[in-house]
């Protein structure tokens, strides 16, 4: 299954979960945008992918 991933295209095993394609790419405290709607928090581990999603990970940064 294709999707993209940041503007980058990406093969996933059918029926990845967001947590899984998350926790494989490195991404911690992130938000989530998969073909314009914002993903919510509780929703990560629920959240099947499907072929051609388009996927913005923005990594939430702290400062001060």
């Amino acid at each position: 299954m294709n999707i993209v991933l940041n503007d980058n295209p990406v093969e996933i095993p059918e029926g990845s979960l967001l947590i899984d394609l998350l926790s494989q790419y490195g991404y911690r405290k992130c938000a989530v945008i998969i073909n314009g709607r914002h993903i919510l928090l509780k929703d990560y581990e629920s959240c099947i992918l499907k072929n051609d999603d388009k996927i913005k990970v923005v990594r939430i940064l702290g400062g001060g």
